[in-house]
């Protein structure tokens, strides 16, 4: 019988500290990532702002080949919008929200399937000088209490590792 209330005691606690550490953890998780381009401001921007550009630079188009990618309203504006559909990758949108020339591009990203969830791409531009810029390229995610409070131990070094890998393609994109 005491190993029995020892037990239990030991899940009651378990349980416990499940919920309770999350109560402690930041509910919006970010990660950042910065490159220095050799090309001006105005050149770097445009082309980022340009959805017609996404497959070349973006990290995650190359993670399916059969990705299926619809452009509405390639304005260059806010409400500009993309749309993804692929089996790895599954299905969501992706749509300007916020853009300050030469300075700032904000998304929302929606992602449908397979699982439901939103964040913001933040793109902001740097002029370095007359022909360089550096580029920060961040994504921010509001986190739901309590469980996916515990996807800021890995939110920043799992997606700061495809930022990095797409900041490079958009140096060499532009740089050729």
């Amino acid at each position: 019988m005491k190993i029995f209330r020892f037990i239990l005691i030991v899940i009651g606690v378990f349980i416990f500290l499940l919920f309770a550490i999350p109560f402690f953890l930041p509910n919006r998780a970010y990660s950042e990532r910065e490159i220095v381009i050799n090309k001006p401001v105005d050149s770097v921007y445009n082309y980022l702002l340009d959805f017609n550009n996404f497959r070349d630079w973006n990290p995650w188009t190359e993670m399916e080949k059969e990705l299926v990618l619809t452009i509405t309203n390639n304005s260059m504006e806010v409400g500009s919008k993309i749309e993804w559909e692929s089996d790895t990758l599954g299905s969501g949108y992706m749509e300007r929200i916020e853009i300050e020339q030469n300075k700032l591009i904000k998304s929302k990203v929606v992602f449908i399937k397979p699982w439901k969830s939103e964040a913001n791409d933040i793109m902001n531009f740097e002029k370095v000088n007359d022909r360089s810029t550096k580029v920060k390229w961040g994504m921010q995610m509001e986190l739901e209490y309590p469980f996916g409070r515990y996807f800021n131990f890995f939110y920043d070094e799992m997606v700061g590792k495809d930022h990095e890998k797409g900041l490079t393609k958009i140096k060499e994109c532009l740089e050729k």
